[in-house]
């Protein structure tokens, strides 16, 4: 607003201020508690800047909009000096951007804005597994809810990248615990961490406003049953609303207008642009509504399927499954091989519940309500990263159970056999996730440091699809020149950023292969003999 931009001092002050809001508020000031954050966030950071983001979006217009926050760029009274994405770049919400790029302001680690992911996921495990401990639940039960809650598919796919869905919904965890704390135990620390996560929250995505509709109407409704609809309690409501929501916001909204676009510019209005999901899937698809849609989806075959729509038993499991669990935008099926019947054995579960005189807390059933009705209100519900909170309806449901099934034996066989399925479905999608996306970074780290050793006088040829990976290149002062290099699998000098692929950076280089560790040689033989092997069975099939 005063025409200042982000530097490395924007989030050194940003802690310096959190730090005294939050000494003032509270009597309590551990030593062991801010050593404890101290190397939560300097393990976060070491993650973030060794583990690659490789994802499409991710090095496209997030990084892009990154990049030229940390270069200067102030959205509010500035086109964005990009001819990438442009039209994102310059009209998307960007709260998460501006987090990241203050925090590559003062790393000067473009990677390292990633943190923020593993931050935001560490403190819904600890606001989560806080809320649980108030209820009957075992030690043991309150760890795995814990765990099932929080970390989502789609929070695992996406912590090493910039896709903002996972951030988004470890943010709302956030978001509706604090909540349910305030109404609890009314309180100042309680206050401010509300209003702080309420106001990041709204600044994420056009979909962050239709959310915060529906949980303010999820919190009027827990208020007014709880005889607490008071100023009190609406307060950081009218303080949000009215003074940083529109603060934080200038841009887009506010710049859309001025700009003459509508409000949601690029998403509506006559500016619209077409939507990108329809390039993944068949026409035959995309002329379903929504409910035929998600259930094509959830009872599909994982993967993508532009050709045609492919059913699939539920429980069962294939190679090209597991193959693309470390993907972020899986078409079709994308909580994973196991969803499908996971969907059945909820709703069954919960159609029994109904029957069963013991209560549940009630608060259960309004979270699984507002949950319900966010998800409805997406039209595109069948892509799994747009609604990540739909795999929290599962986890609620066996919640629900774990209060109905106290007397029944075969009902507590059922719900313990369904929460181990979705154990076994979120641990599928971490072990091929971290095991993936650690090779393909460990190769990018030996590519840099080859390409470090080369002459500076004979610059690399570099063919990009992701500007990004540019300054990556510059970050590690290695010189390059941009031309068109044809995609190849004999050129044995042809090397990638990534996976290969067509629309992958790639570039030609004299690599010194005796450089590479045990290690990456073991995981360079182990995945080309599985991508050979699934390239054999693809070709038989």
């Amino acid at each position: 607003m005063f025409k200042i931009s982000l530097s490395g001092l924007t989030i050194f002050f940003s802690f310096i201020v959190s730090y005294f809001i939050l000494l003032s508020l509270t009597k309590k000031n551990h030593l062991y508690e801010w050593l404890i954050t101290g190397i939560i966030y300097l393990l976060s950071y070491f993650l973030s800047i060794f583990f690659y983001d490789l994802s499409a979006d991710g090095q496209w217009y997030h990084l892009e909009s990154i990049i030229n926050l940390y270069k200067g760029w102030n959205p509010i009274y500035e086109i964005s000096k990009t001819n990438v994405a442009q039209i994102y770049v310059q009209s998307y919400p960007k709260g998460y951007e501006i987090i990241a790029a203050s925090i590559y302001s003062f790393t000067q680690k473009m990677e390292s804005g990633k943190l923020i992911n593993m931050i935001v996921l560490i403190a819904s495990l600890v606001y989560v597994f806080q809320l649980l401990k108030q209820t009957k639940l075992s030690i043991f039960k309150k760890y795995v809810y814990t765990f099932l809650i929080c970390v989502n598919p789609i929070v695992i796919t996406e912590i090493f990248t910039y896709y903002l869905d996972g951030f988004m919904f470890s943010c709302l965890l956030i978001l509706i615990c604090s909540f349910i704390s305030l109404l609890k135990n009314y309180n100042k620390i309680e206050l401010a961490i509300f209003i702080f996560i309420l106001s990041i929250f709204s600044s994420l995505k056009f979909t962050s406003i239709l959310l915060i509709f529906i949980f303010v109407l999820f919190a009027l409704t827990l208020l007014w049953k709880n005889h607490k609809l008071t100023f009190k309690y609406l307060f950081p409501f009218f303080i949000s609303g009215l003074f940083i929501f529109p603060l934080t916001n200038i841009n887009p909204y506010y710049t859309n207008i001025k700009n003459n676009f509508h409000i949601f510019h690029p998403a509506f209005g006559k500016e619209k642009v077409k939507n990108l999901l329809s390039s993944h899937v068949s026409e035959e698809f995309y002329g379903k509504n929504r409910i035929e849609k998600a259930f094509i989806s959830y009872f599909s075959y994982t993967g993508s399927s532009k050709k045609t729509i492919n059913f699939k038993i539920p429980f069962s499991i294939k190679l090209s499954e597991i193959k693309v669990l470390n993907e972020v935008s899986i078409t079709y099926g994308g909580f994973g091989p196991f969803f499908g019947g996971i969907i059945i054995l909820t709703i069954l579960l919960f159609i029994i519940s109904l029957f069963i005189p013991i209560k549940a807390p009630p608060v259960l059933y309004y979270l699984m309500l507002g949950i319900m009705m966010s998800i409805v209100s997406f039209p595109d519900i069948w892509f799994a990263r747009m609604v990540p909170q739909l795999y929290l309806c599962t986890i609620l449901i066996l919640l629900i159970m774990e209060y109905k099934s106290i007397k029944n034996i075969y009902l507590k066989f059922w719900t313990h056999l369904t929460s181990l399925i979705i154990c076994i479905n979120t641990f599928l999608f971490i072990i091929i996730s971290l095991v993936l996306n650690f090779y393909l970074s460990l190769n990018i780290h030996y590519q840099i440091s080859q390409l470090k050793k080369l002459e500076k006088n004979s610059p690399i040829p570099i063919d990009y699809f992701f500007k990004s990976n540019l300054t990556r290149l510059e970050e590690n002062h290695i010189a390059y020149r941009v031309t068109q290099i044809p995609y190849s699998e004999n050129n044995k000098n042809l090397h990638f950023f990534g996976a290969k692929g067509k629309n992958t950076t790639r570039f030609i280089a004299e690599l010194n292969e005796k450089d590479k560790t045990k290690l990456l040689r073991y995981l360079d033989n182990q995945y080309n003999k599985i991508f050979n092997y699934y390239q054999t069975y693809k070709k038989i099939k």
